[in-house]
C-alpha cells in the first residue's frame, strides 16, 4: 500500500476504515478524477495517516438524497455491504459509516454485526456531537449574541443530531424553539414548536442550526432572508451541507454561518486534495471521521468496545471518546467553509 507523504512505517495497526458516499455530481466527478470509476458500487480508496495508523476512506457512488427513495438505498445497500466486505479483508477491525452511509445499515449494527463479529462499527455521531455541542457552546458564552430566553432559534431535522440539539438547547433555557421535521413527534416539550417546512419558518430567527441536508433544496434563499435576524448565527453540522452554497450566497451580510461538528487534526496526513472532503487545509476533519480514528487508537490500548453502542449518543461513549482525542493534537476550528479566508482554531 502506497503510504501518503511523512507517514513513518506503519507496524502492524489494523486499517482504519471509513465509508463515506459522493456528496454532489460535482463532487462525484472529482472522486473519478482522483480515483477513476466506481466498481462494485464503490469508488477507490482515499488513503491517509494518522501517526503510526494507515486509513482508507471508501466513497459509495450514492447521492445524498438516494437515501430517501426504495430504489436508491437498495443501491447504497448493497454498496455499503461490498465497502465492508473490501474493508474487513483489508484487515480493519473498526468500521464508522459516515454522512449520508450511516443510515444504509439501519437502526442498529446487527446485520452488518451479524457478517463481521470482530468489527467494531460507528455511525460517528458521538464526536460529531461533540464537536457541535462544544461549537454551541462557545457561540452562546459570545456576550449580547443570543439571548436564551428572548430569542428564536431553529433546529432543522429530527435525527440523532436534531434531537442532541434540542435537548442542549433545552438544557440552556431557550424558551422559542422551532423544529422543522415531516415525523409525527410525541412528548416534546411545550417551548418546542414542530413545522413541516422550511417555508413556514418563524421571523426574526436569532439561531438557525442545520442538522440535515434533507431540506437542502426546499429552502427559498429569499424567504430565509425575510425570516432570520440581521444578526442571525447559523450554525450547519449536516453532512453535505443543510444550508447550500447559493442559500449562502444570499444571506444578509451581518449574518454569520460556521460549519460545525468537525476538528483539526495535526497529525492527519493525505496526498488527495483536501477540496475532495470540502475543506480548505490538510487537517480539517469531519467529527464522524474522528470517531473512526479515535475508536482505533482506543482498541490499540486495550479499551473494551463491545460494550458501547456507537449507533447512538451516549454520554458513557462520549466521556471515552473524548478522553482519548484529548490526548491528541486536536482543535475545534471556527470556519465558514463557503469563506474560509477567515477561521479560529480553539484548542480543546
Amino acid at each position: 500500500m502506497e503510504k501518503p507523504k511523512n507517514h513513518p512505517e506503519s507496524g502492524i495497526k489494523p486499517l482504519i476504515g471509513i465509508i463515506a458516499n459522493s456528496t454532489s455530481p460535482s463532487n462525484r466527478l472529482e472522486l473519478i478524477a482522483e480515483l477513476g470509476e466506481p466498481h462494485d458500487g464503490f469508488f477507490n480508496p482515499l488513503k491517509f495517516s494518522f501517526k503510526e495508523f494507515l486509513g482508507e476512506i471508501i466513497p459509495l457512488d450514492i447521492q445524498p438524497h438516494d437515501i430517501f427513495h426504495k430504489s436508491g438505498m437498495a443501491k447504497g445497500k448493497t454498496a455499503m455491504l461490498n465497502a465492508v466486505k473490501y474493508l474487513a479483508e483489508k484487515g480493519a477491525k473498526v468500521i464508522c459509516f459516515t454522512a449520508a452511509t450511516k443510515r444504509l445499515p439501519g437502526k442498529s449494527d446487527q446485520e452488518v454485526k451479524s457478517l463481521y463479529p470482530d468489527i467494531i462499527f460507528s455511525i460517528g455521531d458521538n464526536l460529531t456531537s461533540v464537536s457541535s455541542l462544544l461549537l454551541i457552546d462557545r457561540i452562546l458564552s459570545l456576550p449580547g449574541k443570543i439571548n436564551p430566553e428572548k430569542d428564536q432559534v431553529v433546529v432543522l431535522g429530527w435525527g440523532i443530531l436534531g434531537q442532541k440539539t434540542i435537548e442542549t438547547l433545552l438544557a440552556k433555557n431557550f424558551q422559542k424553539i422551532t423544529l422543522v421535521s415531516e415525523q409525527k413527534i410525541s412528548g416534546l416539550d411545550q417551548r418546542v414548536q414542530v413545522i413541516d417546512s422550511p417555508n413556514n419558518l418563524p421571523t426574526q430567527i436569532k439561531l438557525l442550526m442545520s442538522c440535515t441536508h434533507k431540506y437542502k433544496d426546499e429552502i427559498d434563499p429569499e424567504k430565509l432572508w425575510e425570516c432570520l435576524h440581521p444578526k442571525a448565527i447559523i450554525l450547519d453540522v449536516a453532512i453535505p451541507q443543510g444550508i447550500s452554497p447559493k442559500v449562502h450566497s444570499h444571506l444578509p451580510a451581518t449574518t454569520s454561518l460556521f460549519h460545525s461538528g468537525n476538528f483539526f487534526l495535526d497529525d492527519v496526513k493525505y496526498n488527495f486534495p483536501p477540496s475532495i472532503l470540502s475543506f480548505p487545509l490538510v487537517g480539517f476533519w469531519f467529527g464522524c471521521f474522528t470517531e473512526a480514528i479515535i475508536l482505533n487508537i482506543a482498541q490499540d490500548a486495550g479499551e473494551d468496545l463491545e460494550k458501547f453502542n456507537f449507533f447512538e449518543i451516549n454520554p458513557e461513549a462520549q466521556s471515552m471518546l473524548r478522553g482519548y482525542l484529548e490526548q491528541e493534537k486536536v482543535s475545534l476550528p471556527l470556519v465558514n467553509l463557503f469563506k474560509p479566508e477567515k477561521m479560529e482554531f480553539i484548542p480543546l
